[in-house]
């Protein structure tokens, strides 16, 4: 079980980057496009490797990690709602959810 809802966290990592691809490029014209999703993921990857991956370098306590995710997996889903994408919006947060729950059931930590 655990091995499925890490690989469903890891897909849910790979939909949090190909956001912060998308977004920019879509509200944002020619070169500012561009440099927008490249920053934005960037910023994306940074926040990710640094305070939330397995490997973190940063220990910012339990709680902290867990609204650090939930913000970004919430600006993820306004970008998609944004856009007309309410439902990905909805199946994107609603996964999220239920993979943390998951995770923090097997695990016994936030």
């Amino acid at each position: 079980m655990l091995s499925f809802a890490l690989a469903v966290r890891f897909s849910l990592e790979i939909c949090l980057v190909v956001v912060a691809l998308w977004f920019p490029w879509h509200h944002l014209t020619g070169t500012a496009a561009m440099a927008g999703s490249v920053a934005l993921t960037v910023a994306l990857a940074l926040t990710w490797g640094n305070f939330l991956s397995p490997k973190r370098r940063v220990e910012i306590g339990g709680l902290a990690r867990l609204l650090l995710e939930a913000a970004l997996f919430s600006f993820a889903a306004a970008g998609l709602y944004s856009r007309g994408h309410w439902q990905l919006a909805a199946i994107l947060i609603g996964i999220a959810f239920i993979d943390k729950l998951v995770l923090v059931a097997v695990e016994g930590r936030v």
